[in-house]
Parts: structure tokens; sequence; C-alpha cells
């Protein structure tokens, strides 16, 4: 059984850029819980969607 996710088959593209301080944290965090910069930012921005929500 696959996992379905979410925004399956409507994906785009992101590029950011950082500065060498940011990017450090990021990959710094992704070696501790051994998960990938895509999964992190993916999740934080995830995140966002219940401060969007009124309180």
């Amino acid at each position: 059984m696959s996992k379905k996710l979410i925004g399956e088959g409507s994906r785009e593209g992101l590029f950011i850029r950082l500065p060498k301080s940011e990017k450090a944290i990021l990959d710094q965090y992704c070696r501790l819980t051994d998960r990938r910069q895509t999964d992190v930012i993916r999740e934080y921005i995830r995140s966002l969607e219940a401060k969007l929500q009124p309180h």
C-alpha cells in the first residue's frame, strides 16, 4: 500500500536563496533528524496552514 501525498500529481518546483548561515542550520537539522531538506521544508509549509486559521 502506498502513501498518498498531499497535493500528489500537482507538484511545482521551488528555488530559494538562503544566507550561508541559514543553509548551515538547515543542513545540520537534516543531518541530526536524518531527513531530507525537501521533507523538512514541506512539513514547515504545511504547518503554516494552522496559522492561517482564525483563532
